[in-house]
């Protein structure tokens, strides 16, 4: 090909940028942390910013750029971890528990959080719950150390642990509907036993279940409430709407096409401005079903890709004790359908 001499200095130098060599990789730094070579992160510049400035622009990411984010290089899980496992540590030592030995007893027992106290891990500015919901398929976790001497089981009164004593063990459905805000349809909750800890005005139910506690998440009145922390994850199972703070209901329709059952949870979360829809497009939008993650008519599994993991310590050697599950959701009103489904929080719902 002839060049012109007036574009030699450019072509050339064009010549000189596409024959650039570069280190190979054995030449490139050793990294402990990865057990990789690469180039140092000092050169990537959001490591040359401040922590503190990293984790608050980190913090307007949607959450599938986090997850990508998160998964892209080692260096960069900090970013989307650190402010995880400060907020459950932090939630933790609210109700007067040691976070390490009490995840690791979660994990021995297969036990998860749920409830209000899993939803502030991913909707920042929802408020510090007064009552810890922990769902467990037998026994619970260890509270931790009693705080008097002597520790009598046959007594109700007694510490069971940081000062927490049981006041309530839930055997019937209107008892558990009182302590949960919302009734567990398929009735798959065992008991629940109810802890106080006067000095620090706070509660803990011990949900035990029939089923694996996962099971339990997924029956919650709306997606809002299915949100879980493990022993070593949390877990967002619809991060597409809660990060939009949407939540779609899943009270499920009588035969008689009408209902009277209070949930008081909803009024909770309304006062949080969070938005409920028993209509799935409105909550969704228009999509092509079952292809958006948020679609009711996907199948759904734990574990899989559509949810939002964040993996916040790797405590624990008990391994995970989690069971697999798998659902469809059940709404009032389907995709593509026209009805508006009015649900008055807190009051009788009325169907279509």
């Amino acid at each position: 090909m002839l060049l012109k001499p007036s574009r030699w200095p450019i072509e050339i130098m064009r010549l000189r940028r596409v024959h650039q060599s570069y280190p190979y990789r054995q030449e490139l730094e050793w990294c402990h942390f990865c057990r990789e070579r690469h180039t140092p992160p000092e050169a990537a510049p959001v490591f040359r910013l401040p922590l503190d400035l990293g984790l608050r622009i980190v913090s307007f990411l949607p959450f599938s750029d986090r997850c990508a984010l998160n998964a892209s290089c080692r260096h960069l899980e900090k970013f989307v971890t650190n402010p995880v496992a400060a907020r459950v540590r932090h939630t933790l030592r609210e109700f007067g528990l040691d976070p390490g030995p009490f995840l690791e007893s979660m994990q021995y027992h297969g036990a998860v959080i749920g409830g209000i106290a899993a939803l502030r891990i991913f909707v920042e500015d929802v408020p510090m719950p007064r009552v810890l919901e922990v769902y467990t398929r037998q026994g619970h976790p260890d509270l931790g150390a009693p705080n008097q001497e002597e520790y009598d089981d046959d007594d109700p009164s007694a510490d069971r642990g940081n000062g927490y004593r049981l006041v309530e063990t839930a055997i019937f459905t209107y008892g558990k509907c009182q302590l949960l805000g919302y009734q567990h349809y398929g009735a798959n909750v065992e008991k629940i036993l109810r802890m106080r800890n006067s000095t620090l005005d706070r509660e803990i139910l011990f949900v035990q279940s029939r089923v694996p506690p996962i099971e339990l998440i997924i029956e919650a009145p709306t997606t809002l409430l299915m949100n879980f922390i493990t022993s070593n994850d949390a877990v967002c199972l619809y991060p597409d709407l809660t990060e939009r703070r949407k939540g779609l209901l899943t009270l499920p329709i009588p035969d008689d096409r009408s209902s009277t059952l209070d949930v008081p949870v909803l009024d909770t979360l309304a006062g949080f401005r969070l938005y409920m829809f028993g209509n799935a497009t409105q909550a969704v939008g228009r999509h092509r079903c079952p292809l958006h993650p948020s679609c009711p008519a996907v199948p759904r599994a734990y574990p899989d890709l559509l949810m939002y993991t964040v993996r916040f310590t790797d405590a624990g050697g008990y391994g995970s004790r989690l069971a697999e599950s798998t659902w469809t959701l059940k709404v009032p009103s389907p995709c593509g359908s026209t009805e508006r489904i009015e649900q008055r929080i807190g009051g009788p719902i009325n169907w279509p």
